[in-house]
């Protein structure tokens, strides 16, 4: 419904700027935005800058481009060179001819011009919904933080022993974790993996079941968003329940390994044969795989001679505050 309405909003005002700029190019404005809208729609709006121009460079494929940081608002064509805005307008491309001695067309002009108004105003749709969204999740956070946060702490306060402390410990942090997700706060992938493997080994230790944890060629500098330090933490502790629950061992081996803008998670634990198939099981892997699939990952699990194999791993995407 949000979609449709979305391109039937850009249908509409698009036809009436043509209109009101006396360029009656209603097939062009119509095809353009049947490419386009699709496009926008599916990208986040950190994203959306990459998807205009390389629409834009699929269509001319220029001799050379290049980003000029100076602000322009309109698109122009200067000598033989095409010039068109950022959609921020602070800066803008400049598009040489694919040929020597080639120049680009009015209707060049004029079909980026449609592409820039387009690409604008899905923009621009997509940030009023960002906005709403953000405000509906500090008000959910907000109200999650007033009504359990003094509430753990009491419980935390007056439980005994030490399993009960840890449980208390536990649940606090699962709040904090959904506090995190809902604030959109990202994080360093490096900060994530500490955290996860400190909730994990905690996790583990009241079962008396001994953590293995292994990194490999983890980037210092890499940003994880908010929806993958939320998805990422869920995921193991699944994982981590499904052990305590199914498995027959006191060891369990997590190895993490980024692969460029990639990350992959093993965990590996013995268990009773063919216990990982059973009912009880399958609710905690459905909800790990449609917590890999928000991530647009993969995920495997088998066993092989006794050893139970979980293994996901997804993109790593540049951190942004929301995914829409």
């Amino acid at each position: 419904m949000a979609f449709g309405l979305v391109v039937a909003s850009v249908v509409i005002l698009l036809l009436l700027w043509l209109v009101w700029k006396r360029r009656p190019s209603e097939a062009l404005c119509l095809q353009a935005i049947k490419q386009l809208v699709p496009m926008f729609q599916a990208s986040s709006l950190r994203r959306m800058e990459d998807v205009y121009i390389q629409f834009i460079l699929q269509r001319f494929q220029p001799q050379s481009y290049q980003k000029i940081s100076k602000p322009k608002s309109k698109v122009y064509l200067e000598s033989s060179e095409l010039l068109l805005p950022t959609l921020n307008g602070q800066a803008y491309y400049l598009l040489k001819p694919q040929l020597s001695g080639q120049t680009y067309t009015a209707e060049d002009l004029q079909w980026v011009e449609i592409v820039l108004y387009v690409a604008r105003e899905v923009e621009a749709s997509k940030q009023q919904r960002w906005l709403g969204v953000k405000e509906e999740r500090q008000r959910i956070r907000r109200d999650l933080h007033d009504e359990l946060t003094q509430d753990l702490i009491a419980l935390m306060r007056s439980v005994d022993g030490d399993g009960q402390v840890q449980l208390a410990n536990g649940a606090m942090n699962s709040l904090k974790n959904i506090l995190s997700a809902l604030s959109d706060e990202e994080m360093l992938l490096q900060d994530l993996l500490t955290t996860a493997q400190a909730q994990m080994r905690e996790r583990m230790s009241l079962h008396d079941i001994n953590l293995e944890w292994y990194e490999k060629n983890i980037s210092s500098e890499d940003v994880v968003t908010a929806k993958v330090v939320s998805n990422v933490l869920k995921i193991l502790k699944e994982a981590g329940c499904n052990v305590t629950k199914h498995s027959d061992t006191d060891n369990v081996k997590v190895v993490v390994n980024q692969f460029g803008h990639r990350l992959e998670v093993r965990i590996e634990n013995e268990v009773i044969e063919k216990r990982f198939t059973e009912v009880s099981n399958q609710l905690g892997m459905k909800n790990i795989e449609a917590r890999v699939n928000e991530l647009h990952g993969e995920m495997n699990a088998t066993e092989e001679s006794g050893v139970f194999i979980l293994s996901f791993s997804f993109p790593l995407e540049e951190g942004e505050a929301v995914g829409v």
